[in-house]
């Protein structure tokens, strides 16, 4: 699973989880998409819980591209994405592949817009944006 990073600029980007009985804090945007399971118990590869964030030497990180090589699926959470929005990306799912963005209508080009140029809350933050 890969998701919007950037760093916690206040408390309310932190959350807590549990993780065999032990809490473990978690930035805002991998809690809600934690919450958008439902509690569902599938199989999921998140870096932020099982990549040792603390290995100074970057041991566990240089082997991601190779977790996502040989994965069969990935997820990639950008945020709780609006109901404009969620409308926009199936137009842009249903479209026509042989066309590209000059015949495209208003909302496939949103739902592109937003798949390929999204920035986190913290990321609109930290250039002076809001969310």
């Amino acid at each position: 699973m890969s998701y919007t990073w950037g760093s916690a600029t206040t408390k309310d980007d932190i959350r807590p989880i549990q993780i065999h009985n032990q809490a473990l804090f978690v930035r805002r945007n991998l809690f809600e998409f934690l919450q958008t399971t439902h509690g569902k118990v599938d199989l999921h590869l998140i870096d932020a819980i099982c990549i040792n964030q603390l290995d100074h030497e970057r041991a566990q990180v240089q082997h991601m591209a190779k977790i996502y090589r040989r994965s069969t699926e990935v997820i990639a959470w950008l945020g709780e994405p609006s109901d404009d929005i969620i409308n926009s990306i199936r137009a842009l799912a249903s479209s026509n592949r042989s066309t590209g963005p000059s015949v495209w209508m208003t909302a496939q080009l949103s739902g592109y817009r937003y798949l390929s140029h999204h920035r986190s809350p913290s990321m609109k933050k930290e250039e002076g944006g809001g969310d």
